[in-house]
């Protein structure tokens, strides 16, 4: 997808949420992701910046959605359960200003929302608001289906409704409804889905949606302009989505995904010495029409052992990109992905033994690997170029590998005879499809490259 605008305005560091103005003409309202200071951005619709506000009173601990209602009045929804121990979120809500006016942002009222002690708290990112009440949705790391809860009275707050799940496997982003109610726009990093009908929002995100890929890099948010849609990603670029774009780009395998990872038959042997590994039993999916074997692990006091068979059009390349970039500019083809989380708390915490391990060649050919340390989840802060911790055997007739993981790896010393850890395989091939393996989720996704599992791990 190639851009219609962009956001150049230096203090817009990254997009995370986006609202398009019914009051005044060429108007839009987003704001940057957490880490950032409470600002709030009116910039045209190609991107030119019409006010910067700081918005008094306000803290941004994770800002991530921004919508508008039908009496002039924004919400800018801060994630801060995904961040601090209380388990509540926050929503600011303020009468829209004229950007096109000198009038500050005078002001500012603050409602705290709550997950169901029994469900959450969540990691959302996605809001949108009708008539008078707040909707969120979750964004699952897990391969769940994303959950969708109702805050009933934004005057009070308090705990929200659970109003039921999304039927699609989907990390959602960012969310939006159009001025009439009769459609709903999700979007996660690589689909748009579109909801319609004439029921309220509560039937229409539980029934089948339009489904429309997405290739712009991580898009964060997403907006309705009339029955356009405009869509823009942490790198500050704009999309815009004529009605008969986002139909044309109909993508029905994403509905109701039944592609699984399948089980494995019969437990395998862990008594067949590791020279022979390629005789054990191996998870498969199906690529089109042609069943791929992906992977298989072993676990055993020298380590964890994973085999990798590559498909036949998945060659590896030399990794000579600037890791310095965020995730989405090295996420590419020819490079194989092991996300693992060895402290077992849960599939994605940003602990210090997380690692995403890359997978390529040095200059002569040879296999070869770094170790990443993201933070948060697409931010590098380290990286080793092929520690002593990591093995590589390759067997190039075959297409296959087999890494070992010693127990010197962070985190792996404290590993039990038996115990779960967060682990997750990417592969890309040339068309841009993805090919994820995460043991006992039983989805197999192209729209989430992080579908993480806990792998079982027994001697």
């Amino acid at each position: 997808m190639q851009p219609d605008g962009r956001m150049n305005y230096r203090d817009i560091s990254e997009s995370s949420g986006l609202a398009v103005s019914l009051q005044y003409d060429d108007v839009m309202w987003t704001h940057n992701d957490s880490r950032n200071a409470a600002d709030l951005f009116a910039v045209t619709r190609r991107g030119r910046l019409i006010r910067h506000y700081q918005v008094p009173g306000a803290v941004n601990n994770d800002w991530e959605d921004i919508s508008l209602d039908d009496q002039g009045n924004l919400y800018i929804f801060d994630n801060t359960s995904r961040n601090v121990e209380q388990g509540y979120n926050e929503i600011y809500i303020l009468p829209e200003p004229d950007p096109r006016k000198n009038e500050p942002i005078r002001e500012v009222r603050k409602v705290r929302i709550h997950f169901p002690t029994s469900a959450g708290p969540f990691d959302c990112e996605a809001m949108f608001v009708w008539k008078g009440m707040a909707y969120l949705i979750t964004k699952p790391w897990d391969g769940s289906l994303p959950q969708v809860y109702r805050a009933s009275d934004l005057q009070l707050g308090g705990v929200m409704d659970f109003i039921g799940e999304i039927p699609v496997y989907s990390m959602i982003t960012g969310a939006d409804i159009s001025a009439d109610g009769k459609r709903i726009a999700l979007t996660s990093y690589r689909a748009l889905l579109v909801f319609e009908g004439q029921d309220n929002p509560e039937h229409l995100l539980a029934s089948p949606p339009l489904v429309a890929e997405l290739n712009a890099r991580q898009i964060e948010a997403v907006a309705w302009r009339d029955d356009h849609i405009l869509l823009t990603n942490e790198q500050r670029e704009i999309f815009e989505l004529s009605p008969s774009r986002w139909r044309n780009q109909n993508a029905p395998f994403l509905r109701r995904p039944e592609a699984s990872v399948p089980w494995v038959s019969k437990r395998p042997s862990v008594h067949i010495p590791l020279e022979k590994w390629a005789r054990g039993e191996w998870l498969e999916v199906r690529l089109e029409a042609e069943p791929a074997r992906v992977a298989r692990a072993i676990w055993n006091p020298e380590g964890l052992h994973i085999g990798v068979e590559l498909p036949s059009d998945i060659v590896l390349h030399q990794l000579g990109l600037n890791l310095s970039k965020g995730f989405d500019d090295w996420f590419l083809p020819g490079i194989l992905y092991l996300m693992i989380n060895p402290d077992g708390d849960r599939p994605i915490a940003y602990g210090e033994n997380d690692r995403c391990l890359v997978f390529s060649r040095n200059g002569d050919g040879r296999p070869a690997a770094r170790a990443l340390y993201l933070r948060p989840a697409t931010l590098i802060q380290s990286q080793e170029d092929t520690p002593d911790w990591i093995r590589i055997l390759e067997s190039r007739a075959d297409n296959r590998l087999l890494i070992t993981i010693t127990p010197e790896a962070p985190g792996f010393g404290q590993l039990q005879e038996k115990r779960q850890i967060g682990f997750n395989l990417i592969l890309i091939r040339g068309n841009s499809q993805l090919v994820s393996w995460a043991p006992l989720t039983r989805i197999f996704s192209f729209d989430q490259p992080n579908v993480w599992g806990l792998l079982d791990l027994e001697k």
